[in-house]
């Protein structure tokens, strides 16, 4: 059950909502490739904190696939969020070949207050990456860096400035302790958006791809 409060003044929302989450012990490359393929079974969006960058990727069907279509392992992923509208599994890599984390189901389990924000995205104009990829949007502004992202439907004018700035959203679980005091304790990345109209009017983003198809 989801009872949505009225948005704050800072345009942050507090809701009631169910959700559940489960540690994950810690476990091999092998083991965390086989629960993102039981747990993540359409199109999810996944950030890759890489050695050297982070990467925003697609993943399907046990595949993550990338702007530049580059050969991938695990080993070069020192953190991970794999994340869709109901799930999210947050990992990150621990000594040798091993990984910790936790898995995020919302829609079930016991409710939890949360706090539902939406973060802006570097990016004001479409970038002119080369090649352009069928899967993948770039974005970029005049300081120079450039985001590749998973999306199809954005919109830009006819100069190629985006006609809707494109947001991630959160959600921030909030728990009270043994004297009363509330605080964040976890948070999951659920999906991409854009800002359109007045009144807080987040519309989703679409990942790219077809549903099901690699």
């Amino acid at each position: 059950m989801n009872r949505e409060q009225p948005s704050m003044a800072n345009g942050l929302e507090l809701v009631r909502m169910a959700s559940t989450w489960k540690s994950l012990e810690p476990c091999t490359t092998e083991t965390v490739s086989t629960l993102l393929s039981e747990n993540f079974t359409g199109r999810s969006a996944a950030v890759l904190w890489l050695d050297d960058r982070v990467e925003t990727c697609l993943y399907r069907q046990g595949t993550f696939t990338f702007f530049q279509d580059e050969p991938f392992t695990l080993r070069h992923v020192q953190r991970m969020r794999v994340f869709n509208a109901d799930r999210e599994f947050h990992l990150v890599r621990g000594s040798g070949n091993t990984w910790q984390g936790r898995l995020r189901i919302d829609g079930q389990g016991e409710e939890w207050d949360m706090v539902i924000a939406r973060q802006l995205l570097f990016g004001t104009r479409k970038g002119n990456a080369e090649p352009e990829s069928p899967l993948f949007t770039s974005i970029t502004e005049d300081r120079g860096a450039t985001l590749h992202l998973p999306l199809k439907g954005l919109e830009f004018d006819e100069k190629g400035n985006l006609t809707n700035r494109v947001f991630i959203k959160t959600h921030n679980y909030i728990q009270t302790n043994q004297v009363h005091q509330a605080g964040y304790v976890d948070c999951r990345f659920v999906e991409f958006c854009a800002y359109r109209g007045e009144n807080n009017n987040f519309i989703p983003l679409e990942l790219a791809g077809e549903p099901g198809r690699a």
